[in-house]
């Protein structure tokens, strides 16, 4: 898929928008940054090896207030987002350092067509968790809230009745539909 140039706010949320629950990859860049014209063709390629992400190129000469709403203060600096929300920010030039995170977070997502069972337009929130601000009421010390929440076989359970409190902390804020858990297959 090729890089999309993105030239004002309105294009840049749009694209944001059209993503859905793919990853988007920023490239912010300027026409008078060396190192940004040598990671050009670098994006080019992984645009279109990885075809499953969106790739977009903002000039931060042109889209002076993009690159101020999120940051930008060297280039190139590349941003990576899902369903809108901004999950991990990379300075600099180096390609493989590139590739390995666009690799770590597309690994992160199930496959195209993969039966999901995900309400259309909504996406896993697991990422944006903040392990610190998680609690559960009655929870065996066998197997506590940690358990169900990281893959894996281990699972939550109560350690007196049938009741659980569960108490989730995020990162940012977030709005959720639903929450499902999910029981490891051999169960």
């Amino acid at each position: 898929m090729p890089v999309k140039q993105v030239t004002d706010d309105a294009r840049f949320q749009a694209e944001l928008s059209n993503s859905g629950a793919s990853l988007v990859i920023v490239d912010f860049t300027a026409s008078w940054c060396g190192p940004c014209q040598r990671m050009a063709p670098v994006f080019e390629s992984l645009s279109n090896k990885y075809t499953q992400a969106v790739f977009l190129k903002v000039d931060i000469d042109q889209c002076q207030d993009i690159a101020a709403a999120h940051g930008v203060s060297a280039v190139p600096t590349f941003i990576f987002f899902r369903a809108k929300a901004k999950l991990t920010t990379m300075r600099g030039a180096d390609p493989n350092t590139l590739e390995a995170k666009i690799q770590e977070l597309l690994s992160s997502e199930p496959p195209e067509g993969a039966a999901t069972e995900k309400v259309q337009g909504h996406v896993d929130m697991s990422t944006f968790f903040d392990r610190n601000a998680q609690e559960c009421l009655n929870e065996s010390d066998d197997h506590p809230l940690s358990g169900c929440l990281s893959s894996g076989d281990g699972y939550l359970e109560s350690d007196c009745d049938e009741q659980l409190i569960i108490s989730l902390g995020f990162t940012q804020p977030v709005k959720l539909h639903s929450i499902k858990f999910q029981a490891p297959s051999s169960q």
